[in-house]
């Protein structure tokens, strides 16, 4: 027996097949409908759908092969969204958990950050790069093949402009490290045209917390290679509007670079 909310479907379906029989007098179409109604309360007829769906080889986009090393292993990469849940850091970095990111009128750095960040995120596993979005909390001795923390900047004098990247100071791979800001560093500029502001780098920038696996269990591995990118001054107009009108095109930028980076520096199969 059909449940009231299954015959109404199961109407509905044969309405709607009648409907398209436009040749049908209105006689014929009447008496049909009254003998498929019959058959359907008897249970002597079900109603399938007709719908087929055609497999088209060309619509479906293959998956893209592994950006892998030598010996085989998949190469895998962090991106940190800057700022991102830091309400939910752990004890240990709990004086951070209210340290949101600049603010303006219409804008926060958090939500820029995430924006780009979850792009170079698609645009690496588009290259075969298995590659993590990463909050402010950094997964426990985090080991990737590379690590990039995105952030904005701001400054009091609204005129100051560019980027900049920097790594830890007290780096185990410093050679390794500089290899991959040098990487992003010129991919980064000749996507956004945006010049390096290298007289601004802070010591927060080279102590990064993130970096700090001396004292912290939430920070990357000794021998991950690890930077932080301030992608532009969100005080000023023609970076915020970079930043905020183009973020594809700024997370190309950084996708590239490191791209570039495991391919030259890691044993990469170009």
């Amino acid at each position: 027996m059909f449940a009231t909310s299954e015959f109404g479907r199961a109407f509905a379906r044969v309405g709607n097949l009648l409907c398209l029989s436009t040749v049908l007098r209105a006689g014929a179409a009447a008496a049909a409908m009254a003998a498929l109604s019959a058959s359907i309360l008897s249970g002597s007829v079900s109603i399938v759908s007709t719908q087929e769906t055609v497999f088209d080889p060309a619509s479906e986009a293959a998956a893209p092969a592994p950006l892998v090393k030598a010996d085989g292993a998949p190469f895998r990469v962090g991106i940190q969204a800057g700022h991102w849940k830091t309400n939910e850091l752990p004890s240990e970095l709990a004086s951070l958990r209210t340290a949101t990111g600049a603010a303006g009128l219409g804008w926060r750095e958090v939500d820029i950050n995430l924006v780009v960040a979850r792009r170079v995120v698609a645009l690496l596993g588009q290259s075969g790069v298995q590659a993590d979005l990463l909050p402010a909390t950094v997964p426990e001795g985090y080991k990737a093949d590379a690590f990039v923390a995105l952030h904005g900047d701001a400054n009091g004098n609204t005129a100051a402009s560019g980027y900049k990247a920097a790594r830890a100071t007290a780096s185990r791979i410093p050679e390794e490290d500089d290899a991959l800001v040098q990487a992003v560093k010129a991919a980064y500029q000749a996507a956004t045209g945006l010049t390096d502001h290298p007289q601004t780098i802070t010591q927060n920038m080279r102590a990064y917390y993130a970096f700090n696996n001396r004292r912290l269990t939430h920070a990357v591995d000794p021998n991950t290679p690890a930077i932080i990118l301030e992608m532009g001054f969100l005080t000023n107009r023609s970076n915020r509007t970079l930043l905020m009108q183009q973020p594809d095109l700024v997370a190309k930028g950084v996708a590239e670079g490191i791209l570039k980076y495991l391919h030259e520096t890691r044993d990469g199969m170009a």
